[in-house]
């Protein structure tokens, strides 16, 4: 009994196909701190033509990007133009100022736009509504660095 060609051809293993190539970044001290985090570098685009460049930390835990709070004048905001959020964190209930647009960010040469907030937070962070909906994220703890890729 012979087996149609058909089904030996689906039974193979597809060939996988090229994944995007991915960006590496050393962990970093954030805030002249001694501890060493996982780091995005984040170059976000100011009204005026200029950049505004960041360390900002990918954080799985959290929905939004945030940027504390003093970043919002050197990006063209003002806190009083921006929704005021009740929000429930992993340090509990805070407030967050929504921006009333979002940010035009490179990221390992990727264009994104970050819906970001603004928060009682020390250091800025990446969430999955906007970066982990556009990278694949992989944190290689002992050898202290975190590897991104564009999703397909």
């Amino acid at each position: 009994m012979s087996t149609p060609e058909d089904l030996t051809e689906s039974s193979r293993s597809r060939p996988s196909l090229p994944q995007p190539a991915s960006t590496e970044f050393p962990y970093a001290a954030l805030e002249q701190g001694v501890a060493l985090f996982p780091v995005i570098e984040v170059r976000v685009d100011l009204p005026n033509g200029g950049v505004f460049p960041f360390q900002m930390i990918p954080d799985s835990g959290a929905t939004d990007t945030v940027l504390p709070r003093k970043y919002a004048v050197p990006l063209g905001f003002d806190l009083r133009e921006c929704a005021k959020v009740e929000v429930e964190t992993g340090n509990g209930r805070g407030i967050q100022y929504e921006m009333p647009r979002p940010l035009d960010a490179v990221i390992a040469g990727e264009r994104i736009e970050l819906h970001a907030c603004f928060g009682d937070i020390g250091a800025p962070v990446l969430g999955r509504r906007d970066f982990f909906s556009a990278f694949y994220v992989e944190i290689d703890e002992r050898n202290r660095i975190v590897k991104i890729r564009p999703h397909d």
